[in-house]
């Protein structure tokens, strides 16, 4: 797809919301503008990423706090990762840690959701984050490079 903007980055982005809502890839929240895709495979894509090298080796993951990222945050608990991830907007600190040895494995995949790490994930400020092996990023788009294009 050739993207002909003065905002090349927005145009994609809109071309990916339009094609995604059009083809019903995607099962909610819609409208799609302004957001992160929660697209119908996001849970195959987790296990996919588990599966690497990279995910096996990490101790501590950064996962962004998307909706299409709650079965990658659970299957990291579920593997002995600590999660970090980004509050909502408007918070006076960096992340909330879920480290899998303090919550109790029938609480892991409700400590995935965003109801779960704002009332389970320990508030983090920047003296406080670990190490970080592994860092996922929400997009709305990636070339086949992996330059990502985000919600805006």
């Amino acid at each position: 797809m050739e993207v002909k903007s003065e905002d090349p980055k927005k145009a994609l982005r809109e071309h990916i919301w339009e094609v995604m809502e059009r083809e019903h890839l995607v099962p909610y929240p819609l409208p799609l503008t302004g957001r992160i895709p929660n697209f119908y495979n996001s849970k195959s894509a987790a296990y996919k990423l588990c599966s690497t090298r990279e995910f096996r080796s990490a101790t501590t993951i950064k996962i962004h706090p998307s909706l299409n990222a709650e079965s990658l945050r659970h299957l990291a608990l579920k593997f002995g990762k600590k999660v970090l991830t980004p509050p909502l907007p408007g918070n006076n600190f960096l992340y909330y840690l879920l480290d899998p040895a303090c919550i109790e494995p029938a609480f892991h995949k409700f400590a995935a959701s965003k109801k779960g790490f704002n009332k389970l994930g320990i508030r983090c400020k920047l003296s406080e984050i670990p190490r970080v092996d592994l860092v996922v990023v929400a997009s709305v788009a990636c070339t086949l490079q992996g330059a990502r294009v985000g919600k805006g």
